[in-house]
């Protein structure tokens, strides 16, 4: 009968480790700062979700924070929109009577909740926990949590979820109502990547007007937690650069941050990147060949961006 009992105290033991281990990590992404951690976004590897780090970017009744979250356009992603609460549901039209309850529910089943997950698994939030203001989750900051964020998830016409962030309960109200807006996009929006535009110039001076080329670099890493060589990794066809998502012209390998690994340089046209006068940073993004999205942003100075004379008559 011991071994039996201690079979059965090993078997928690592990259920309750794996159970940890399910449980989300937030990554950063799209830093404001080339290399910082003023990120803009947040990577949820469990949910594969991306939220943005400003928890509120404004309040408004329901039909407000929809069109606001669908219309958001965050370094060439435009499908943001509000979490939903019920993602068995559906995500824009799914209605239903009840959502999960974190507070009580395993976190497999507690995934259906995007805004629950957030509180609960990713916070660490407890039934009744405060989790408002700005909040450091693995590192990431993400700021403005307010008490009560908007679901996309409906109960019936004219009312929907929301959940309620300064206890960790879910909640629902008629569309009218002023709630805060925390947009979040399916999938990621890609791992940081070093980028040096047009390298041999230090301060990466570009004429938006110019009707030619400019080189940007991919930089390889050594480090031995997440090595990347863009030279055989980066599959080229999917790599875009600028606003507009000007593609590859012209490709070379050379290693300019002399770690043994090629550096990948990519040539784009200038107007076909979307840069304007008075930018002062561009990215790029793309996928590597095993389907990992990346982003990478580097400072730019413009420059020739001077309104022409009034002409005198």
């Amino acid at each position: 009968m011991k071994k039996l009992h201690l079979f059965g105290n090993l078997c928690a033991v592990l259920f309750s480790l794996i159970a940890v281990s399910a449980n989300a990590t937030l990554h950063g992404r799209l830093p404001l700062t080339p290399g910082g951690t003023d990120y803009q976004a947040a990577y949820d590897d469990v949910l594969d979700i991306t939220w943005l780090t400003d928890a509120d970017l404004g309040h408004g009744n329901w039909d407000n924070r929809m069109e606001w979250a669908s219309g958001l356009n965050i370094l060439g992603f435009d499908d943001w929109r509000l979490p939903s609460m019920s993602v068995a549901a559906g995500l824009l039209t799914g209605t239903t009577t009840s959502v999960v309850d974190c507070s009580s529910a395993t976190e497999l089943a507690c995934r259906d909740n995007e805004l629950g997950y957030m509180f609960y698994y990713n916070m660490g939030g407890s039934n009744g926990d405060d989790k408002t203001g700005d909040q450091t989750v693995d590192g990431v900051l993400l700021t403005n949590v307010h008490a009560f964020h908007w679901s996309v998830t409906a109960f019936d016409s004219g009312v929907h979820w929301y959940f309620v962030f300064h206890n960790g309960h879910n909640a629902r109200s008629s569309d009218f109502r002023y709630f805060s807006g925390w947009a979040v996009r399916s999938g990621d929006v890609g791992a940081p990547v070093e980028i040096y535009i047009k390298p041999r110039n230090k301060r990466n001076i570009i004429n938006p007007r110019l009707n030619g080329g400019i080189w940007v670099a991919i930089l390889s890493d050594t480090n031995p937690e997440s090595p990347f060589d863009p030279s055989s990794q980066v599959d080229i066809a999917t790599v875009e650069f600028g606003t507009d998502g000007a593609k590859v012209i012209r490709v070379k390998v050379k290693d300019i941050n002399e770690d043994g690994l090629g550096d990948l340089f990519l040539r784009f046209m200038v107007p076909d990147t979307g840069i304007a006068c008075g930018d002062t940073d561009a990215s790029l993004t793309g996928e590597t060949f095993d389907g990992q999205s990346f982003t990478g942003t580097d400072s730019i100075e413009t420059f020739e961006c001077k309104q022409p004379r009034n002409e005198k008559y």
